[in-house]
């Protein structure tokens, strides 16, 4: 489904457009075409590459829509997969955008998710300066939106931790919380996969070579690979706290089942306090991101 299908100037809305004047604005002096498709068919995305020379084997990867996050090149055409991740009714979500980049033109194809990208778009036209730079900024634009999106993920598994963490020595509770755990152990590594590949990708996209449609916005595209190293980070330090929990609560359950006092939670070895050691809260040098937006509860 077209969403948006815009004609750029020096950085400048120019006009909305209809798919059958593509070819009429291209090779303009200082142009560019931002189009956003939604859950795309096979036959707009056949049209899409009619318009745009886009390569076989990315329309194919788009058209599958289960890539691993990546950046590729193909002579002058970039192409990257990013996730979206999402928390619905406590589940993790993904879904995925496609983003094809010319020198001329930016196509953005996004799966399976509902999360829009209208902000992002009204942002950068109120930017005209840095806009000026063509597709290498929106492709900039919409990465770095999709990064921010994965820290309010993060905040949701520390709360889901902390509820867990509050009956970490409930009589009873113990077999319900190694459950509770391994789900949420599963839904950080969910978010991993996601984060990790992701990271991994933008890191082409700064310093030394770089495809030469991102050659302008390289800076931009290093502050993204900052804030995705420190979701890795917080990643991590989740995972590893998780199996530090799971060894705790089975601890605690062995001990009942042989009917052995527990002590204190303020004393009792392999209790990791997290929110006193601030393990959610990963930095790197230099590094810093928005604390939760919105306490738990």
């Amino acid at each position: 489904m077209l969403l948006n299908c815009v004609v750029y100037q020096k950085g400048v809305r120019v006009k909305d457009v209809p798919v059958a004047e593509i070819a009429e604005w291209r090779g303009r002096p200082d142009t560019f075409i931002w189009v956003a498709l939604k859950d795309a068919g096979p036959d707009e995305l056949a049209t899409m590459q009619a318009h745009f020379g886009l390569h076989d084997l990315a329309v194919e990867d788009a058209h599958l829509a289960n890539q691993r996050p990546k950046v590729e090149e193909y002579e002058e055409l970039l192409f990257a997969v990013m996730h979206l991740v999402a928390i619905d009714k406590g589940e993790i979500r993904i879904g995925e955008v496609d983003v094809f980049v010319g020198k001329d033109f930016v196509l953005s194809v996004r799966t399976n998710s509902d999360q829009n990208f209208l902000g992002v778009r009204a942002r950068a036209e109120r930017e005209p300066k840095l806009l000026k730079h063509g597709p290498g900024y929106v492709l900039y634009a919409l990465a770095d939106a999709i990064v921010d999106r994965y820290f309010p993920v993060v905040d949701a598994l520390e709360c889901e931790l902390e509820a867990i963490e509050a009956s970490m020595f409930s009589n009873n509770q113990a077999k319900e919380n190694i459950r509770k755990l391994y789900q949420l152990k599963q839904k950080v590594e969910t978010l991993r996969h996601a984060v990790l590949p992701f990271s991994e990708a933008v890191g082409k996209l700064f310093g030394g070579r770089v495809p030469d449609v991102v050659k302008k916005v390289g800076d931009y595209f290093r502050d993204v690979h900052d804030h995705l190293l420190i979701a890795v980070g917080e990643g991590k330090i989740e995972s590893e706290a998780l199996g530090s929990e799971l060894a705790s609560v089975k601890g605690i359950k062995r001990r009942r089942s042989k009917k052995i006092d527990l002590p204190h939670p303020d004393k009792a070895e392999g209790w990791f306090a997290l929110r006193d050691t601030n393990l959610f809260r990963f930095r790197g040098p230099g590094n810093q991101r928005p604390g939760r937006a919105l306490p738990c509860g």
